[in-house]
């Protein structure tokens, strides 16, 4: 009888070193391959800031979210996976669902803090679209103004760095398409 308990205990133990080996496992991945690890968490803030902004077009939200899904799954994010696929799942996704999702990837990144402490900084969801043909209006009007030369430079370097920072890769005052500026 005491061969029986004795499997029995032997058979609890192997489980337990089991499961705990499949949770220890991807973070030893982490540990070898930090570089990795943070790339997902930026594609990730990134897929999802991309699928907010375009959270009407229910079929690529739907694909980036699948990619974080994937990305999440690959390193071991159980979490994160389950609610993608509970909000691809969902038959609107919406603002709502895009909060989950950030909130599963903090919360993934709360529980392997003690292995590698990577910050999770969602992008702002606020933005303006502004044309660049208006933007071009803008800076014609700012050279009407009567102001000092100076104050005057300064809001040109400013726009230009603003069109080399968020216009990449178009070209400055062309008359493209609206270009999102975002509050980062």
């Amino acid at each position: 009888m005491d061969g029986v308990f004795q499997s029995i205990s032997d058979i609890t133990h192997l489980e337990t070193a089991r499961r705990e080996n499949e949770r220890n496992t991807p973070r030893i991945g982490f540990l070898q391959q930090r570089s990795a690890f943070e790339a997902f968490v930026q594609d990730a803030a990134d897929l999802l800031y991309t699928a907010t902004c375009h959270i009407d077009d229910a079929a690529r939200v739907r694909h980036l979210i699948a990619t974080v899904k994937g990305n999440a799954g690959a390193l071991g994010g159980s979490h994160v996976v389950q609610t993608c696929h509970e909000v691809e799942s969902a038959p609107h996704v919406d603002e709502a669902h895009s909060q989950r999702l950030h909130t599963s990837i903090r919360t993934f990144l709360d529980d392997t803090r003690g292995i590698v402490d990577i910050p999770y900084q969602a992008p702002a969801t606020h933005m303006v679209l502004v044309s660049t043909e208006a933007l071009g209006t803008l800076y014609e009007q700012l050279y009407e103004l009567d102001i000092p030369q100076t104050t005057l430079e300064s809001a040109r370097s400013l726009m230009l760095r603003l069109v080399r920072e968020f216009l990449r890769p178009s070209q400055p005052w062309s008359n493209a398409s609206p270009t999102r500026w975002t509050n980062r």
